[in-house]
């Protein structure tokens, strides 16, 4: 029984006017709500479903991209063809020993006999059967008959030593002896040259480096001194040219009629001086105010030719007055036998 009932013995009694009038107000308060919130969602929902729809997404489409552009092979060079004097030479040895150039194989040409005709000269190396690097070598003649080219007899005696052909120049054959043959840039030792004699090849000249230096520097005077240019020109270049490359302008060093002069006097005064030693590998050849200065054994001694690296075997420099209180001063390097121009200037002679 609630509180009311129980206050009036247990009926209920009716509810006042104002009381009736609060609770309609509060129920018709919370209608207007609910119908409030439900316009509410009806209007979500109407613009939710008048929205336009999203445009669909357009299919991706590949775009061809053009492949970078690849690089041609390098062309590769033909080798070189073989000068038919060499071709005829490697026919005649290959008869003779058929694998003569495993190792390697050098060929020089020119009239060694002096009959007009060049004949060649080859360097080739020998090894033990199966070996991969030569231990020694050797150097075979052939010589230009009417009937074409012919392999002369060897005589074992003359190439006692590691054979490095040089050159054929006027009826001689150039060979140096280097100190080893298995040893990759060596130096040489010694100076050779042949000529051909009814006995066949003999030994003409064997020359120290420091002999080879007087006798290029010799060579070098004469050629100026006869007016022979061009051989002269073979001095005064920076080093020999590569094979398959034309030779280095000459320097006009001796294009002045003085200085040439001075060189032939300096020349010819030292000509047959006995070096004195000043250390392990230097030499000083002096006759008054003429200095023959050599270093056998310098600094940077590696060359790079055309044909790879060779080595220097010496530095020389040649010093003479030149008048007026001027001295002048050439140097050369001395390159597989012959001497090639390395630089040149003046000097104040009175303070030497």
């Amino acid at each position: 029984m609630t509180a009311a009932a129980s206050a009036t013995g247990g009926h209920a009694l009716p509810v006042a006017p104002a009381r009736m009038r609060v609770r309609q107000a509060v129920a018709l308060g919370a209608l207007a709500l609910l119908l409030g919130l439900s316009a509410c969602a009806r209007s979500d929902a109407g613009a939710l479903d008048s929205a336009p729809a999203p445009a669909p997404a357009e299919p991706a489409v590949a775009v061809a991209t053009a492949d970078p552009p690849q690089s041609a092979p390098a062309p590769v060079e033909a080798p070189a063809p073989v000068p038919p004097l060499q071709a005829a030479a490697e026919a005649v040895l290959r008869q003779d020993d058929p694998d003569f150039d495993d190792y390697y194989s050098q060929f020089a040409f020119g009239d060694l006999d002096r009959d007009g005709r060049d004949d060649v000269a080859v360097e080739y190396g020998i090894g033990a059967d199966g070996a991969t690097r030569h231990v020694t070598n050797t150097v075979r003649i052939l010589l230009m008959r009417d009937a074409g080219l012919e392999l002369q007899r060897d005589d074992p005696d003359l190439f006692r030593y590691c054979a490095a052909v040089r050159g054929i120049d006027r009826g001689r054959l150039r060979v140096d002896s280097l100190e080893a043959c298995m040893i990759p840039f060596p130096r040489t030792i010694a100076h050779y040259e042949y000529e051909w004699t009814a006995q066949g090849l003999r030994q003409s000249a064997e020359r120290s480096n420091e002999e080879q230096i007087q006798a290029q520097l010799g060579e070098l005077a004469e050629a100026l001194r006869s007016g022979r240019s061009g051989d002269a020109a073979a001095f005064l270049r920076p080093g020999p040219a590569a094979a398959d490359a034309s030779a280095a302008a000459a320097d006009p060093l001796f294009d002045e009629a003085a200085r040439r002069a001075g060189f032939i006097a300096a020349v010819q005064a030292l000509s047959g001086q006995t070096f004195r030693q000043l250390g392990a590998n230097e030499r000083m050849a002096v006759r008054g105010e003429y200095k023959l200065h050599l270093n056998l054994k310098p600094e940077g001694e590696l060359a790079e030719l055309g044909d790879g690296d060779t080595v220097n075997d010496a530095v020389a420099t040649l010093e003479w007055p030149q008048g007026d209180g001027v001295g002048y001063s050439v140097r050369f390097l001395l390159i597989q036998g012959r001497l090639y121009l390395l630089d040149h200037s003046g000097f104040d002679s009175e303070s030497e």
